[in-house]
């Protein structure tokens, strides 16, 4: 019990120290940001028009840099091509497509992972009596790959200084762990379950949806061994106190 109390008092203390030292970056941060726009509005009111036309044409490209362009078009008598607007569109495009690609990757294992139980539905279908254990497993299956599915996206969740901080969420972790047993058990049933079928077709078929399985649970055991073996200050100690 005193040692419980040890730990929680010293985490308390790391943690304040922490928040003291975030907020005295934070106000810093916020002071030399106000200096920087003190320092661009006194440059803005010192060059005259948008166009930087009423400037020495030798000062106008650096004019036209200082305000976030590329250059000065002599054709046009303007500052041209918004440097920081079309690094924001690139920053932004890229996140868009990147979460794009998440979701199409997401969609596609769960269309596979339908094929793989409709596959061994078929098989159950033309099995009697094993294919109603085969049945019972394919359709189970379906049902814990979206649970483990969306446990992984909870572990993976907590990001940047609270991950840093506190390590993943424990509990979800904890949760993916016993879905990925529950589906290894059942992996192992259907490896079972093959040897009674009646045809090698099915037995052929029934082998390549298991192999699919199995991959896609070293790819979660890979996936929660990342979150959780990644480093953190105090998540030693808040996972502890998880259960």
């Amino acid at each position: 019990m005193k040692n419980k109390i040890s730990i929680i008092t010293t985490l308390v203390f790391a943690f304040l120290l922490i928040f003291v030292a975030f907020n005295v970056n934070a106000k810093e941060g916020v002071g030399v940001q106000n200096t920087s726009q003190a320092t661009v509005n006194i440059d803005e009111h010192m060059i005259v028009g948008n166009t930087c036309g009423t400037v020495s044409p030798d000062s106008r490209g650096e004019c036209c840099e200082r305000k976030g362009f590329e250059d000065w078009d002599v054709d046009i008598n303007e500052c041209v091509g918004l440097v920081n607007g079309n690094k924001n569109n690139k920053e932004g495009n890229k996140e868009q497509n990147q979460e794009g690609n998440t979701v199409k990757a997401g969609e596609q294992q769960r269309n596979t992972v339908a094929n793989a139980v409709q596959a061994m539905v078929h098989v159950a279908d033309r099995n009697g009596g094993v294919g109603k254990e085969v049945r019972v497993i394919a359709q189970n299956q379906l049902k814990h790959q979206e649970s483990l599915e969306g446990a992984l996206k909870e572990v993976e969740g907590r990001k940047g200084f609270a991950s840093f901080l506190i390590g993943p969420k424990y509990k979800e972790v904890n949760k993916a762990k016993a879905l990925l047993d529950q589906n290894i058990v059942q992996i192992r049933e259907l490896n079972q379950l093959k040897n009674k079928l009646n045809t090698q077709a099915d037995k052929d078929i029934l082998v390549e949806q298991i192999s699919f399985l199995e991959q896609l649970s070293e790819q979660a055991r890979e996936r929660i061994n990342g979150s959780e073996n990644k480093f953190s200050l105090f998540g030693w100690a808040v996972k502890l106190f998880t259960k």
